[in-house]
């Protein structure tokens, strides 16, 4: 399941996060049930599993009534030339254990009935869900890194204090390079989370530049418990708005939820005025008096009146975002921020926030 998951990442990555309901969750949950069926049989039936062998699976699987019958009756010749005959008949000739028989029975119904029961556009499309991206992954270096042997595993982080350093930029690897980068963080934040942090106390930390072109759906997950797994995470980026282009349909939902998670926040000076509401937002309001005064001249005399009246604002207008230092000689190599930390009382300010000076 962790490898349906995987591949299921693959294709978010390179699409966009789908609808959980709709057309899109249908689209979806086949795709994952064409993987699962895909990855179990090849497990049992070989032991190891590659893109490859999906793939080649999935292209030898039969279409109709007609072929599954065909395919069926190849199992019983000695090397089955069809793969998907091969590993049908390996995985039924293997010793198996009674979870491993209940799948094998599951996987063979789903390739010999369901798939070739299904409609010729609907099976295309499922197919061409997972196949469409996963070609992207079988050639150049997306193969070299992804597909071939490797010794760069994300223990090495924890285990021997090694700092992965993962360069394709995306300017130079377009597409390839975000997804490559997209799945390593992936697999890297599944270890993390599973790693007994008694046994490997070292905290570790994902740094992700230009972030917006790495976020999943799995990073909810992952930062709502990164803490208690000894994990650190900076994730930069030039604006909120960013986040909202890449996450898709009710991405203001998703990237406020994800960066709620974020206890520490640090802005500085930015021209995107969306960023800058969300920013003065997250500092919160306060309540305030505000005081009025009237004078005046008549035939009578003068008079006056004061009066005053509770409000609520901001505590830092968005304005004030636009105004930080950016560095530079013309202000002396200095950039300004303002800092943000959850439970946190600055004393320069006796609040959640601070104005802080960082050296360029």
């Amino acid at each position: 399941e962790n490898i349906v998951a995987l591949l299921s990442q693959v294709v978010e990555l390179a699409e966009g996060k789908v609808e959980q309901s709709g057309d899109g969750a249908f689209w979806t949950r086949a795709m994952r049930e064409l993987l699962r069926n895909s990855v179990d049989l090849l497990a049992i039936s070989h032991g190891t599993i590659s893109l490859e062998a999906i793939m080649k699976l999935i292209a030898d699987a039969p279409q109709s009534s007609a072929e599954a019958e065909k395919i069926l009756a190849e199992t019983e010749a000695e090397s089955p030339e069809n793969f998907c005959a091969l590993c049908l008949k390996l995985a039924d000739e293997k010793k198996k254990s009674a979870r491993e028989a209940h799948d094998l029975e599951v996987s063979a119904t789903f390739w010999l009935k369901l798939y070739p029961g299904m409609a010729d556009k609907t099976r295309a499309g499922v197919v061409s869900t997972f196949t469409g991206v996963a070609d992207l992954l079988l050639h150049g270096i997306a193969w070299e890194l992804l597909a071939t042997d490797t010794t760069i595993v994300p223990d090495v982080t924890w285990r021997d204090g090694a700092i992965i350093i993962l360069d394709l930029p995306i300017q130079e690897y377009g597409e390839v390079g975000r997804i490559c980068q997209g799945i390593f963080k992936f697999m890297w934040q599944k270890a993390v989370l599973r790693r007994d942090v008694k046994q490997f106390p070292r905290p570790v930390f994902l740094w992700a530049d230009e972030a917006q072109n790495f976020v999943s759906s799995f990073d909810f997950q992952y930062q709502s418990v990164a803490r208690s797994a000894r994990a650190c995470t900076v994730y930069l980026t030039q604006n909120i708005s960013n986040y909202y282009a890449v996450l898709g349909r009710g991405s203001r939902d998703a990237a406020n939820s994800l960066l709620g998670l974020f206890q520490t926040v640090i802005w500085h000076a930015n021209g995107d005025a969306v960023t800058n509401v969300w920013a003065s937002e997250r500092i919160s309001q306060e309540k305030t008096t505000n005081f009025s005064f009237n004078a005046g001249t008549s035939q009578s005399g003068a008079s006056q009146s004061t009066g005053g009246s509770e409000a609520v604002r901001l505590k830092l207008l968005p304005a004030e975002f636009t105004t930080l230092m950016k560095g530079g000689p013309a202000n002396n190599f200095q950039v300004e921020g303002i800092v943000f930390q959850g439970g946190r009382i600055w004393k320069a300010t006796n609040d959640t926030y601070t104005r802080c000076v960082f050296r360029q």
